[in-house]
């Protein structure tokens, strides 16, 4: 979006919740167009305001730049997988892997890393700790790894910022899009 179509948004979002920004000076207001224009720069206004409408429709609140940004994942179909998923694909990989050992399972991790998707990849620091989660798996000891847990958080975080800060927007989303759904039909 340009900075004028940034404006633009952000009138029509005064203008529904006009009683939230009564108190917004001149100084506080140009700082808001000045972030969401850098943080939907490289996004169709189309995009965004098809968004912006559909919050209008299923929020009393005044839309973030958060609920924004999920919104239009949403509506372009990017929807990451929760954290639970991720470790089901990872068990029934590591399940599959030993079941074709017949009882002698030698599992190999490196294979088992090289057939996942790159988004599981990117979870873990290298493919030492990818090794130390899946024995973890195949022993039953994976209760609850809240490091874990916390690093998909931050992953999902700064992939979204990467989708909006690429110059290509319909590119990148296209690719995180097939992504995801490799994973959804490898589950």
């Amino acid at each position: 979006m340009t900075k004028d179509e940034t404006i633009e948004v952000l009138s029509l979002i005064k203008n529904m919740y006009r009683s939230q920004f009564l108190k917004i000076g001149k100084k506080d207001g140009q700082i808001m167009v000045d972030y969401w224009q850098k943080m939907f720069s490289n996004v169709p206004k189309d995009v965004v305001l098809s968004a912006v409408e559909s919050l209008f429709n299923s929020s009393k609140f005044v839309p973030t730049i958060a609920d924004v940004v999920d919104q239009i994942l949403y509506e372009c179909n990017l929807v990451y997988p929760p954290f639970d998923e991720v470790i089901a694909f990872l068990s029934k990989k590591v399940d599959l892997k030993k079941n074709i050992e017949h009882g002698m399972y030698t599992v190999q991790y490196s294979e088992l890393y090289d057939e996942c998707p790159n988004f599981i990849k990117k979870i873990f620091t290298d493919i030492y700790e990818f090794e130390r989660v899946c024995k973890r798996i195949e022993h039953n000891e994976l209760q609850f790894d809240s490091g874990l847990e916390k690093r998909y958080a931050r992953f999902i975080c700064n992939d979204k910022s990467d989708i909006f800060a690429s110059k290509n927007f319909e590119d990148i989303l296209e690719s995180k899009r097939n992504e995801y759904s490799l994973f959804k039909s490898n589950e």
